[in-house]
């Protein structure tokens, strides 16, 4: 999609969006969620803001429940790591992290909740698990899967290796001086910082293919997928395991059994606003300690004097 009829789409988003509030007429709904799927589909304008777009989607289709909600949230979630890892530095990294902290911490919240609504707690607990492990730089969690690969195959566990230690030194480069040329075709008259960013998409282009051919393998189907539900419950092997979703939308506690299936138990109707006050009571808390700390520490010197004469 050209950024033109990109920008088009958004526009009619906004005049739908506004005569449906006049009107609430249910096929304005309709037409605006049908271009948000258009628009997402077509993904043709950069990834940090395709991620935007689809938790935007996600947000104005829970609150209306529309039927393409769980599709809007699976969008929005499966592009978190890629909104965070097409950055072509670590300074670019950094800042998208912090300008999108709040969708990146929420998201898996918000969708693990929509699970819990519509009964699926063991998507809930997945869901929740996935959110957890993209906390993660994603090249910590190919480095840390090498070794199962190797186990099978020592050869093929080579080439995800050198392409993410390439990855991490093309992320690490800084200087317009050593973009360099890494011998990729790019259009002729690209800066450096232009050359920077074709040669990272031409890395993780050949990264996710590799990763396809190697799920191909036998008992490597689940290469750097995120663990299914049974493999979360053997955590329970010992005990019971508890799980604390903290969400705007609904908090819940889900308790993981090893032999039978999770239960829920529903937080009360404020245990989110309560449990958002705790980190800035804690905080005045310590604040005052340290106070009284440092009005004690005022007389530590005099008493050790006294106590040596």
């Amino acid at each position: 999609m050209h950024a033109e009829l990109f920008g088009f789409v958004i526009s009619l988003i906004k005049v739908l969006s506004t005569r449906f509030y006049l009107c609430r007429s249910r096929d304005d709904f309709d037409e605006i969620m049908q271009l948000y799927q258009m628009a997402v589909n077509d993904g043709g304008f950069k990834v940090a803001d395709w991620f935007s777009f689809s938790c935007q989607w996600a947000l104005v289709a829970r609150m209306h429940g529309h039927p393409c909600t769980p599709t809007a949230y699976h969008y929005a979630l499966s592009l978190t790591q890629d909104s965070r890892t097409f950055a072509p530095t670590v300074d670019i990294q950094y800042s998208r992290l912090v300008a999108m902290r709040n969708d990146y911490e929420t998201l898996p919240l918000d969708y693990a909740s929509y699970h819990v609504h519509t009964g699926q707690l063991q998507r809930a607990v997945e869901t929740l698990e996935r959110g957890r492990a993209l906390i993660w730089s994603e090249m910590r969690g190919l480095r840390s899967s090498i070794d199962q690969l190797r186990a099978s195959d020592s050869e093929l566990a080579d080439e995800p290796a050198a392409i993410n230690l390439n990855l991490e030194v093309l992320t690490l480069t800084f200087g317009q001086n050593n973009y360099g040329d890494g011998g990729e075709e790019c259009p002729e008259g690209m800066d450096p910082f232009g050359r920077l960013v074709v040669r990272q998409r031409g890395l993780l282009d050949n990264r996710d293919k590799l990763i396809s051919q190697i799920r191909t393998r036998k008992g490597l189907e689940s290469f750097l997928k995120p663990p299914s539900f049974d493999i979360l419950r053997s955590a329970a092997e010992r005990g019971p395991v508890i799980v604390i979703n903290q969400c705007r939308w609904r908090s819940d506690i889900i308790v993981l059994l090893r032999d039978s299936p999770p239960s829920l138990i529903p937080a009360a109707y404020d245990f989110y606003d309560r449990a958002n006050k705790l980190p800035e009571q804690l905080s005045g808390a310590r604040k005052k300690a340290s106070i009284r700390s440092d009005t004690r520490t005022l007389s530590v010197p005099y008493s050790r004097n006294s106590m040596s004469s």
